[in-house]
């Protein structure tokens, strides 16, 4: 089963100097129920266009705890307990998805902005389901596992109608297959699959099921290398990562079949996490020290680094920027020096 990636990877930052008058504040928040040991706290995995945020607290007893935090700073929080419910994206209505843990079976869910839930298999020959997205027309994306630990990609619609899917070239071998990672407004799929090396290639895939291949000729070639597409806007701008032939990260953005590669100077393997409508993206890179830093880079190309106060600057701790909205404000989550983990909502 492939998990969500919170992989912290050095990365590389070039630096701008903000004008003066631009005074950027970042809000730091702990959700209901979040711990205060180590390895406990608040992450955060996804933003909608208009800032809600969606993630989870783990308690001190490492119990799980699914959270919403509206733009006016108020909580939904899901029930938690032998099983629970493990959000990872939120759309402009305040409809959540993510993952329904009951004991050992892992079911997807689709929650109104009140909170109930509606939990679900992809399929009828499931192993588990994993929702990563739902975008503002109520379309969930993610991957369904089957026998073998093969993954397809899945759309599941408002009305609750499922398509599972195979990029083209996918593996349908063991750790191989397609993963779907995001869905924009109109049912447009961004997502990557392994092929039988076990290469990495994005794909954008249309709502009417015709694929659109995406391999960067700059990424590397072995097992585990390759191209990443995390995220697509609604002008068919899509954006992550690729990974070269020496294991390094480089940030991408896809536009019409052409590339633009970008690093943060000074560090290495740059992540893309999401894009917004104007074009700016958002994710994180990590130091020398293997601490991570937050990053943004408008569509002109500007690039500016930050990090939450209160960040760690130990290997596996520092910020971690997961979301943009479309005002420009961005949410992560940042790992302290005791290794607790917090939220926070910047904004611009």
């Amino acid at each position: 089963m492939m998990l969500r990636a919170n992989a912290l990877s050095a990365i590389a930052v070039l630096v701008f100097v903000l004008p003066a008058s631009a005074k950027p504040t970042i809000v730091t928040f702990d959700a209901p129920n979040a711990g205060t040991a180590a390895f406990t706290g608040t992450q955060v995995f996804g933003m909608s266009k208009n800032g809600e945020v969606a993630g989870t607290a783990y308690g001190n007893d490492f119990s799980v705890h699914g959270f919403v935090r509206h733009p006016d700073g108020s909580f939904l929080t899901f029930p938690s307990g032998a099983s629970y419910y493990q959000p990872y994206g939120v759309n402009v209505h305040g409809n959540v998805t993510g993952i329904f843990q009951d004991g050992s079976t892992t079911e997807g869910f689709v929650a109104k902005a009140g909170g109930k839930a509606k939990v679900f298999q992809a399929s009828k020959d499931a192993l588990y389901t994993a929702p990563n997205w739902i975008g503002d027309g109520g379309d969930v994306a993610g991957y369904v596992g089957t026998a073998g630990s093969i993954n397809h990609g899945f759309v599941r619609n408002k009305k609750g109608h499922v398509e599972v899917f195979d990029a083209p070239g996918a593996s349908l071998t063991a750790n191989g297959g397609t993963n779907a990672v995001f869905v924009d407004e109109h049912g447009t799929v961004a997502g990557s699959f392994f092929d039988t090396n076990l290469v990495s290639h994005g794909y954008l895939r249309a709502p009417d099921g015709t694929f659109t291949v995406i391999t960067d000729s700059s990424a590397g070639t072995g097992s585990r290398q390759g191209t990443k597409i995390l995220t697509v806007n609604t002008s068919g701008v899509a954006a992550g990562y690729y990974v070269d032939a020496q294991d390094a990260t480089h940030g991408l953005i896809w536009n019409a079949g052409q590339f633009t590669h970008f690093d943060v100077k000074g560090l290495v393997n740059t992540h893309v996490r999401t894009i917004n409508a104007k074009g700016d993206v958002t994710g994180w890179a990590a130091d020398a020290n293997g601490a991570t830093h937050g990053f943004v880079r408008s569509s002109k190309g500007k690039i500016t680094v930050f990090d939450a106060p209160g960040s760690g600057t130990a290997s596996g701790q520092g910020t971690l920027s997961e979301g943009i909205a479309d005002d420009g404000s961005v949410s992560g989550f940042f790992i302290d020096s005791a290794n607790v983990y917090h939220g926070f909502i910047r904004t611009p």
